[in-house]
């Protein structure tokens, strides 16, 4: 069951707040007839606040979360830096010991207890930084109109069957651009359609060697070692391989798909 569903949905003002290597907003909306502020992160709602808390309201609060945030972020926060802690008998969401928003009152409106909400914004967070960080790493290097240019230009070779020249499109941007995560995604996913998932394994492993917080890239090595532990002679080789990698995924976006996959492969 999703935690948000909208029904009427007004758009009633935006506030922005620059950071060194973010945009922080605020968005206030009407919900349901209640006035909610959303708290976005490049423009992906991280957290939502329909409630008024010491004499603030929603809106208000919002923008002293968005402020701290943004302030948060030029410093160089990065997700590991937010914990979930108690403070004063209240769930809070903390960052470098400072506390950034608390979940109490806002967890019954979401049908929810505020350590699971706590945990689903934390997530939001992770998600939008996560996201942030692949676009950085390809804009500091000035390349993201080539990037664009050479995947667009692999897709092509792929429509007209050329997989040599697909594999060595990929190839070429990986050796200029090595922090440019989406080409090695592209073309793992490419090797596994070809039934060669060890050479996908390859192209996962060398990105998580330029890009170890790259938990979409696990997820997929994750995915890899199964699909080759389903048709190998080797038993329990690559089953290994996939928990290993599996365990390293709980906390992030994919705890959840990941407490399944370990489950199933513990049993």
């Amino acid at each position: 069951m999703r935690i948000f569903l909208f029904v009427s949905i007004l758009i009633l003002n935006f506030v922005h707040f620059s950071s060194a290597e973010i945009k922080v907003t605020i968005r206030e909306k009407i919900i349901k007839g209640v006035s909610a502020t959303e708290v976005m992160l490049d423009d992906k709602v991280v957290i939502r606040l329909r409630k008024e808390f010491g004499g603030y309201s929603p809106y208000e609060r919002a923008k002293i979360v968005s402020q701290h945030l943004a302030k948060l972020i030029k410093e160089g926060i990065t997700f590991e830096d937010f914990k979930i802690e108690k403070v004063n008998g209240s769930t809070v969401i903390t960052a470098k010991g400072e506390e950034v928003v608390a979940t109490d009152l806002e967890a019954p409106l979401n049908n929810t207890t505020p350590q699971e909400l706590a945990r689903l914004w934390l997530m939001n967070i992770k998600i939008a930084l996560e996201n942030v960080s692949v676009v950085k790493s390809i804009e500091q290097e000035n390349n993201l109109g080539e990037v664009k240019h050479y995947l667009d230009l692999a897709k092509e070779y792929l429509k007209k069957g050329e997989d040599t020249y697909v594999i060595s499109t990929y190839r070429r941007v990986i050796k200029d651009y090595p922090r440019a995560v989406i080409v090695y995604q592209e073309l793992g996913l490419f090797f596994r359609s070809k039934n060669l998932p060890g050479f996908a394994v390859d192209v996962y492993l060398a990105c998580l060697e330029n890009n170890s917080n790259a938990s979409n890239i696990r997820r997929e090595l994750a995915l890899t070692y199964e699909i080759m532990d389903s048709v190998t002679t080797t038993f329990g080789k690559y089953k290994g391989k996939a928990l290993n990698e599996w365990v390293k995924l709980l906390g992030t976006q994919y705890d959840t798909e990941a407490k399944r996959h370990i489950e199933l492969l513990t049993k």
